[in-house]
């Protein structure tokens, strides 16, 4: 009699090595698919915030722009040719000199080479309104009613273009106009 018995083998329990490179292989394919959307919402996200910090400089600088302008008078183009009285028309520019509410003369300039938006009070030397990662690439002031006594109340359309983002990554390109009126009555 046999008091030890051989363990029988059982050959259907467990995985073979084909069956374990096979599901490796379908968990690294996987994995690396995540990582790359995982990536792609890092990048995306990268890019959101630069934009919105940028953008929040360029809609200060706007904003900065329209209200000196509300309450500004003697509208001028580039060459500082104000026209006085009646029926003076309309100009576009991309350089506006006006007067502030504090009698200042104020010159906002579309610096072409360095891609900038600037500002110039009492002839103080200009300085840069937008940030580093914002290049302007057209800025054009159309304005009508400019001149006094031509009983039409002043009217600005300003139109902006250019690229925002330091990177190729995070560049993105936009288009802006608003519309600006004297806020005093042109008398």
């Amino acid at each position: 009699m046999h008091l030890f018995k051989p363990n029988k083998i059982n050959r259907k329990s467990g995985f073979t090595l084909i069956e374990l490179m096979v599901a490796s292989a379908i968990f690294i394919i996987v994995m690396v698919i995540a990582i790359g959307a995982v990536l792609s919402i890092v990048d995306a996200n990268r890019k959101a915030q630069s934009l919105n910090a940028v953008m929040t400089n360029l809609n200060f600088a706007v904003e900065s722009m329209v209200r000196d302008l509300n309450t500004g008078t003697n509208y001028c183009d580039a060459v500082n040719q104000c026209s006085q009285g009646p029926n003076v028309g309309t100009f576009s520019t991309p350089e506006l000199s006006f007067t502030n509410s504090h009698n200042e003369p104020v010159v906002y300039r579309f610096d072409q080479k360095n891609g900038k938006i600037t500002k110039e009070v009492n002839n103080q030397g200009p300085e840069d309104m937008t940030a580093p990662d914002t290049k302007i690439t057209s800025m054009i002031f159309y304005v009508e009613g400019h001149g006094v006594g031509d009983t039409l109340q002043p009217i600005i359309l300003l139109y902006l273009q250019g690229q925002v983002g330091a990177s190729p990554k995070t560049k993105s390109t936009f288009k802006l106009q608003t519309l600006i009126t004297q806020r005093r009555l042109d008398s």
